[in-house]
């Protein structure tokens, strides 16, 4: 491996590192996993520093990376995985696309917290005990007493309907 792309894969990373870090929370809910997983991330971006082409886009590169490293981690830990597989490849492909140059990360966030405050009262309960407190979906259906499954239900849905309302509010209408 050439020491040039192994430093322009670094000054990338750190150029990236809150992005890509802020992707991996959203999939996971947990930042000690998340910052697990960007060190994971990093090291295979490191390994594989020569496959990158100066001048792509790299954070979509990294993300990839990342999305790969929480699969594995929610196939090979022990614990019931935080959302299915079919919705990692959502929320990846939709945090993806909300990154790109034209708009912002605050118009992002500001966009999601207006489609959050629109949400009816029992929805954005939901939302604020898996994202805001970080409760497990047993945890949750615990306190709202409903059956986990329904809860994990409600939660595909809302973030789906909340991605589609983000890019509805972005311009966005591709997915």
């Amino acid at each position: 491996m050439s020491e040039e792309a192994r430093d322009v894969v670094t000054r990338e990373f750190l150029a990236h590192r809150t992005r890509i870090l802020g992707f991996l929370y959203s999939l996971t809910g947990n930042p000690h996993v998340s910052e697990d997983l960007l060190q994971e991330t990093a090291l295979v971006l490191l390994k594989n520093a020569d496959k990158f082409e100066p001048g792509s886009n790299f954070f979509a590169w990294a993300v990839r990376v990342g999305r790969y490293k929480v699969l594995e981690y929610g196939r090979e830990s022990r614990r019931t995985p935080l959302v299915d597989e079919e919705t990692y490849i959502q929320l990846a492909d939709a945090h993806a696309r909300m990154q790109t140059p034209d708009h912002s990360e605050s118009d992002t966030r500001h966009a999601l917290r207006s489609c959050v405050d629109g949400l009816p009262a029992k929805s954005r309960k939901l939302i604020d005990l898996r994202y805001e407190h970080g409760h497990a979906v047993g945890r949750i259906a615990e306190i709202v007493k409903a059956q986990s499954e329904a809860i994990q239900k409600a939660l595909s849905r809302l973030r789906r309907s909340l991605r589609e309302c983000v890019e509805r509010k972005l311009g966005r209408t591709e997915s």
